[in-house]
């Protein structure tokens, strides 16, 4: 989702500022971010720069230092968050979200996608001009799928994982 962000951001003409490791960092520039932070050497939520919108795809900082750095009408959008909850899972954020709401600046809104043919048109002619392209990190036959969901699921894929069909 968030190589897509950077890039689909860019196409609407937004200032993009990613957030990454340091193994990273040259890949959020590749993709358009006109800013790339090191999340190991600085956090964006203790600078003064306010944002309109962030898109969480971690959950790793709290709902008020968010909150924090949004611009006045601002908008943080959780795609993804922690998994402790053995109920909930990530969605234990967002209801967080929910209850803090009345001392929260910024709005909290999750992220549901919803596809269309028209958007699956607009996307394929963005790749097909070149303006959205697919990370792709690693390839696995179908033979190695137990390897390809445990390198999935230990969250450091830098884009996509193909799982190869005979």
């Amino acid at each position: 989702v968030g190589t897509f962000a950077v890039q689909i951001a860019k196409i609407y003409g937004a200032h993009v500022t990613g957030v990454a490791s340091t193994r990273n960092m040259e890949l959020v520039t590749s993709l358009g971010a006109d800013r790339a932070i090191d999340y190991t050497k600085e956090n964006f939520t203790t600078d003064t720069v306010k944002y309109d919108a962030i898109i969480d795809m971690v959950g790793n900082h709290p709902l008020r230092a968010l909150d924090g750095v949004l611009s006045p009408r601002g908008m943080v959008v959780m795609v993804g968050g922690p998994n402790e909850n053995a109920f909930l899972g990530p969605v234990t954020r967002l209801a967080m979200a929910m209850v803090a709401a009345p001392i929260l600046q910024g709005t909290f809104a999750d992220f549901l996608a919803s596809e269309t043919k028209s958007d699956a048109v607009v996307l394929r002619n963005w790749m097909g001009s070149g303006k959205l392209r697919s990370v792709i990190d690693r390839r696995y036959p179908f033979a190695e799928l137990p390897a390809a969901i445990a390198y999935q699921e230990a969250g450091r894929s830098r884009g996509k994982v193909i799982v190869q069909m005979p």
